[in-house]
């Protein structure tokens, strides 16, 4: 989400935007009323759509030299939605869908928590010293904060994920 001041609004008025299907959508405004400090949602969705084909070019990436281990993933993210968690611990909650081609990269999860829903496709996550979890289209799983092992494509992947960080 961003928001922003947009000239036909009143004074204190923000628009909410979002990046989706290619464009940035109106999600609602907030207006700060000048006699209280808090602010009033005159619309903001609290259902956020996640496509598992999104129709908008995704960042590209490769694996970092440091973390190869094995073959030449490339990473594709789309990234849907963000939002701030301050009543949590969390600062930033990010959700979206991501894929990768086959290959193997260490994964460091340090802070992060990591919810992942299979889509396509076939991975191996090994925690160092532990054991192998197999997945595919449909599984579900997370990788909660202290995590580190190796993230193992088998078969180009697809998943959606949503991250607090």
């Amino acid at each position: 989400m961003w928001h922003g001041a947009r000239h036909d609004l009143p004074l204190g008025a923000y628009l909410w935007l979002r990046w989706w299907r290619g464009g940035w959508q109106s999600v609602g405004s907030t207006v700060k009323h000048a006699r209280c400090a808090h602010q009033e949602s005159l619309f903001m969705p609290h259902i956020v759509a996640i496509p598992s084909t999104p129709d908008f070019a995704p960042r590209k990436d490769v694996a970092a030299p440091e973390r190869l281990i094995e073959g030449t993933p490339s990473f594709q993210t789309w990234q849907l939605d963000t939002a701030l968690a301050e009543a949590a611990k969390w600062g930033q909650i990010r959700t979206g869908v991501w894929e990768a081609t086959p290959g193997t990269t260490i994964s460091i999860k340090g802070d992060t928590f990591e919810f992942c829903h299979i889509l396509s496709g076939r991975v191996e996550i090994i925690e160092d010293g532990g054991d192998t979890f197999p997945f595919g289209a449909g599984d579900s799983f997370v990788m909660k904060p202290g995590f580190v092992g190796k993230w193992k494509t088998i078969e180009t992947v697809r998943k959606i994920y949503v991250i607090a960080s």
